[in-house]
């Protein structure tokens, strides 16, 4: 090469004559040799050995440094094309050289991902005359830098400059400007989807390049909006119709059939996974239509069909750990819903994702019988309510699922079952469904008499509740069932808790102070009896009134005081309403007064009256009648009569 020689002659020259007069025509040589032959650093050095540069040499040597930048630009140089870049400054002879040469230093570092130097030689360069091509592009990297550093607020009014700028005809930059700010407004921190698809809509309109794109986000962004979710589908299949090269359509498939699944219209659903599977079997996103054909035949109740996807998607593709958890719980939910709980166990050895720990399967289990038994399905409740019982008999839910199984038969009137299953609850440590149990016992033991377990009960209820109405109807309950089974110390007891109870009735109440009056009288303890009868008397025309009022003439004739039993009896005569059997029973009294006082031609009549015009034969009165008639018989035949004992007593009823 011709250049080579003379290039090394004039070295030479340079290094033997370094003090030549001609040594700076040898370096202005040198420029254009090594300017012809691209060998820009050379070219720079010489001229940098030259002192005296005209305006020819200056220019000469801003072409030289723009050029070199240039090319290790396109080298992909960039670090050493920004350096390089900085020279052209050097001699600033055209300003517009100057502009173009910190425009791309600006893209070199863009180029390097480092936005704010970029952004910074971006602006200096806009700040330059001239050069108003590039500046169009200037303004279009500048909202790239602050859209790469997710700073969307200065991107979106960046692009929106671009956007707004005068003869600004580039419409696939306008176009993909529109859906950089629909992006921002999509993915900022706090979305607004309406201006997002404002945008989106904007860059559709140009029909440019990435289209695509701006349809499939303006259809996403739709999806989000109530009044625009109508155009969600129609925009979709502008995608599926007239792009069918797009990278967008498999996605845009998807969201077809995600879209149809919400909708409840399985059938386009279903039309549009399938079109996935079997039109682009290679897609990674084969696996999720899978998955979500599994979950629409579950809704459409084909368990079978789903439960082939869900098995199709984990043995035919090596899922991430999200997608896996999702196909095993379709498959759980298949499994609890046609109650298949043992098969869930399976999963777990089958499939490391599902993750499936002995807690999660006794929650299987509880979950459908639970949810059968909420929806009182109650003919499929009892028999996996009777599943949990056999598989987990001491589990956390054992006592759950027993109340529950005892409500069904208790709501069914079959006691028996009932009443084993609450018996089983009462003897488990307390729990939220004990308090039930007490109730429901108690009250089935005092309906059909078994009044010593209704009265275990009612005592446990009385220290277990803390709801004052149980609590209330417990201390009732106590008091009666006492009563019933002749604990009459007991029953005396809690019928004054009754009566000093802030909840107490007035039927109640009337009740607790029958049942402590006749509990003292039978205690043969009159005295404390005598306050609780007379306020019974006098507070209910009730067949209890009457019968205090008789126990308290009984009182009198015990104590001896005749005429005072006397007085009684003639009250209980005038006593309205009138019982006959308490009218017989205070007759029966007046003859044993009258046999007291030895007359006993009055005791027979009375006795007759009663054994000639009582209407019932079978309540115990006629045999009382009897038998003190036949005493009185006896008193008569006998040679002297004798004290009649006063403190026998005819037992009341």
């Amino acid at each position: 090469n011709p250049y080579n020689q003379a290039i090394r002659a004039f070295e030479q020259f340079l290094n033997e004559f370094p003090n030549s007069k001609r040594r700076e025509d040898v370096y202005n040589y040198l420029v254009n040799v090594y300017t012809s032959t691209k060998r820009y650093a050379e070219a720079i050095q010489s001229l940098d050995n030259i002192q005296n540069k005209d305006i020819r040499l200056k220019t000469t040597y801003q072409i030289l440094a723009y050029n070199w930048g240039v090319e290790l630009y396109e080298q992909g140089q960039f670090a050493k094309a920004i350096a390089i870049f900085e020279k052209v400054n050097k001699f600033p002879v055209d300003s517009r050289m100057v502009g173009k040469a910190l425009f791309w230093a600006g893209d070199a570092h863009f180029q390097q991902k480092q936005y704010a130097e970029a952004i910074h030689k971006f602006r200096a360069f806009l700040k330059l005359p001239g050069n108003e091509a590039m500046k169009t592009l200037a303004y279009y990297n500048i909202a790239y830098s602050y859209f790469n550093q997710e700073q969307f607020d200065q991107a979106i009014e960046s692009f929106r400059t671009f956007t707004l700028l005068p003869n600004n005809n580039d419409k696939m930059r306008l176009a993909d400007a529109f859906t950089r700010i629909g992006d921002a407004y999509f993915i900022k921190s706090k979305p607004d989807f309406e201006l997002a698809a404002i945008n989106y809509t904007k860059a559709v309109e140009f029909r440019a390049q990435k289209t695509d794109r701006a349809l499939f986000y303006l259809a996403k962004t739709s999806g989000y909006l109530p009044e625009r979710r109508v155009n969600k589908i129609p925009t979709l299949l502008d995608i599926v119709n007239n792009y069918s090269q797009s990278q967008y359509l498999v996605p845009a498939l998807f969201e077809l059939g995600l879209s149809y699944k919400y909708e409840n219209d399985f059938s386009n659903s279903s039309k549009f996974f399938n079109q996935i599977i079997q039109e682009h079997s290679k897609n990674i996103l084969v696996k999720d239509a899978l998955i979500e054909l599994g979950d629409v035949m579950y809704k459409k109740q084909d368990f079978k069909q789903a439960e082939n996807y869900f098995l199709r998607a984990l043995n035919e593709f090596n899922l991430d750990d999200e997608r896996c958890k999702i196909a095993t719980r379709g498959l759980q939910d298949i499994f609890r819903t046609t109650r298949q709980q043992e098969r869930i166990s399976e999963l777990a050895k089958r499939f490391a994702c599902a993750d499936i720990s002995q807690d999660d399967e006794e929650n299987f289990f509880f979950a459908t019988a639970n949810e059968l038994y909420v929806k009182e399905q109650f003919d499929d409740a009892i028999p996996e309510i009777q599943k949990y019982i056999t598989n987990f008999p001491d589990g956390r839910f054992i006592v759950q699922m027993l109340a529950a199984l005892a409500d069904i038969y208790f709501i069914r009137e079959d006691h028996g079952q009932a009443v084993a299953l609450y018996e089983r609850i009462v003897n488990l440590p307390n729990s939220a469904f004990t308090e039930i149990a007490l109730i429901r016992l108690s009250r089935f033991y005092y309906n059909n008499e078994n009044y010593e377990d209704a009265l275990k009960h009612y005592k446990r209820l009385v220290q277990l509740s803390a709801d004052p109405q149980v609590m209330y109807n417990s201390v009732v309950g106590v008091m009666r069932t006492e009563f019933l089974l002749d604990y009459f110390n007991n029953s005396a007891v809690a019928a004054q808790k009754v009566i000093e109870h802030p909840l107490v009735t007035d039927r109640v109440n009337v009740e607790a102070h029958y049942i402590a009056g006749k509990s003292y009288f039978n205690l043969q303890q009159c005295e404390q009896a005598m306050s609780y009868l007379k306020w019974t008397e006098k507070n209910t025309a009730t067949a209890r009134g009457a019968e205090a009022l008789h126990l308290i003439a009984e009182c009198h004739f015990r104590n001896g005081d005749l005429e005072k039993a006397a007085e009684q009896h003639q009250q209980m005569m005038q006593r309205k309403p009138a019982y006959d059997f308490w009218i017989a029973k205070s007759l029966l009294l007046q003859a044993r007064i009258f046999m007291q006082k030895d007359d006993l031609f009055q005791a027979e009549e009375t006795v007759n009256l009663i054994l000639q015009n009582y209407p019932i034969s079978d309540d115990g009165i006629i045999m009382d009648a009897e038998k003190l008639s036949a005493e009185i018989m006896q008193l008569r035949n006998s040679p002297q009569s004798k004290p009649i004992d006063t403190q026998r007593v005819i037992e009341v009823d």
